[in-house]
């Protein structure tokens, strides 16, 4: 290698960034010093550029020993080098690979890492700034082009969106609406909710019902150097009103990272609402495949609510984006897959006979609220029909609640007692063994202790 020296300043020849000029080879350097003569009238004259290796050296230690991040490519960075195969050009052993084989040989001393801008590059541009430990930073899309011209432009974009996927700047971003999450999920992780919807029988994307409810689709987008996205590298269906996210897809490690900064745990959805978006011309809705064995119960005409499997009126575990419904509700009309008889009103959808009717846990049949009165019989507050109630239930007359007769307790004024206020508020005569309160007992003790000649008390003497 070879520099000019200016005779006259006994300065080399520099360039506008005042770094040393260098050339590879004497002719060039003599052709260079003869045109500097006639430019500026000093005198010229190539001499040897004694290189100084140590910077060489020092920036493959720093690769080797963990200072720098290797690019993803670099095969030779990722072995432990004996230290004395650290010699120039032993960074170059595995000439094999397209990394070291397509690049020019401005850049065979460049010792590339990865920099600490985000989506950029760090390398040494030339021996003068290696000596001085100056690294110039770089876009990585911009470093592959100036010194891997050989790589196609396809090529190119490809490893540039897998560096700036792994050591750019990431951001937690949410779709909501039906159109953004349909769009995450087609340009993202593969899955079988990844198709386009063309593909489903429906032609409706069953990721739709996600849309504006309570559900929000997390994803982390891989964006060029002009902040383009570029495509979706994780996403994860997250529940903000709970706070979890559910599996995700793509990713993982960095996702997890953003998800827990935002506060988020992982759990599944239970209780989420979603839309609920009818085929067309069927019986049957849209409905994706749903990650940990979760399935839905009607909530109302427009939404569906996440349960578990076991508790499912529908099991979400498919993946042709659809849930087939074979029953009409009598009350609401919907479209349902199963049905629960109601007395005198046909069948209706669990969502109706939740609102509108009750159980009657006597008999076990089911009463819509407005064709009979409601019973709660105590002491466990359970429901009961008014035939029930009659053929098997009274009234506690000092509380005025419902009682099963087997509790109930009947005094001899005509009155019944449930057994808990009986016990707190009432007794057993022990002269005409009545049922009377404790108050009158205490009144009848009184006149006994008097010296009231007859042996009965107040209360027998008043029965007929």
């Amino acid at each position: 290698m070879f520099y000019i020296l200016n005779l006259s300043t006994n300065l080399p020849v520099r360039n506008e960034q005042d770094e040393t000029v260098v050339f590879e080879d004497g002719d060039a350097a003599m052709a260079e010093a003869k045109r500097l003569v006639q430019e500026t009238g000093d005198k010229h004259q190539p001499r040897v550029f004694k290189v100084d290796t140590e910077w060489r050296l020092r920036e493959a230690r720093r690769l080797i020993d963990g200072t720098y991040t290797p690019l993803p490519w670099d095969t030779c960075a990722s072995y432990k080098l004996r230290e004395e195969s650290c010699a120039i050009g032993a960074y170059d052993y595995l000439l094999h690979s397209w990394f070291y084989q397509n690049r020019v040989e401005e850049a065979r001393y460049h010792y590339p890492h990865v920099s600490k801008i985000p989506s950029n590059v760090s390398f040494t541009e030339n021996a003068s700034r290696g000596e001085r430990d100056i690294q110039t930073s770089m876009k990585i899309g911009r470093y592959l082009e100036r010194f891997y011209p050989g790589i196609n432009r396809h090529d190119r974009g490809y490893l540039t969106s897998d560096f700036i996927s792994r050591y750019g700047e990431i951001k937690l971003e949410f779709a909501i609406t039906a159109d953004e999450i349909e769009e995450i999920y087609t340009s993202g992780p593969n899955s079988c909710m990844s198709h386009v919807a063309s593909d489903y029988p429906s032609k409706i994307h069953p990721v739709r019902v996600y849309g504006d409810s309570d559900l929000q689709l997390a994803y982390i987008a891989v964006k060029n150097e002009e902040g383009k996205r570029m495509r979706i590298s994780s996403r994860a269906l997250v529940y903000p009103a709970d706070g979890v996210y559910g599996r995700i897809y793509g990713d993982v490690t960095r996702m997890e990272k953003l998800l827990h900064e935002a506060n988020y745990r992982p759990d599944w959805p239970i209780g989420a609402k979603i839309k609920k978006i009818k085929r067309r011309g069927g019986k049957s809705y849209i409905m994706p495949y749903l990650d940990g064995d979760l399935g839905v119960i009607s909530h109302d005409k427009n939404y569906w609510k996440i349960v578990d499997f076991e508790d499912a009126e529908y099991r979400c575990n498919t993946t042709n984006g659809l849930i087939n419904c074979q029953y009409v509700c009598e009350n609401c009309g919907d479209e349902v897959n199963s049905l629960i008889g109601v007395i005198e009103n046909g069948n209706w959808c669990r969502n109706c006979c939740e609102e509108y009717t009750f159980y009657c846990c006597s008999c076990g049949d089911r009463f819509a609220h407005s064709q009979v009165s409601i019973y709660t019989v105590m002491p466990d507050d359970r429901p009961y029909c008014e035939y029930c109630y009659a053929d098997h239930c009274g009234t506690c007359d000092a509380t005025e609640t419902y009682w099963r007769n087997r509790d109930l307790i009947h005094m001899h004024n005509g009155e019944c007692w449930s057994y808990r206020y009986f016990s707190d508020h009432g007794t057993c005569c022990t002269v005409c063994g009545e049922n009377v309160s404790r108050e009158q007992y205490d009144e009848c003790i009184t006149k006994l202790d008097a010296g009231i000649d007859n042996l009965e008390c107040e209360v027998a003497s008043n029965n007929p």
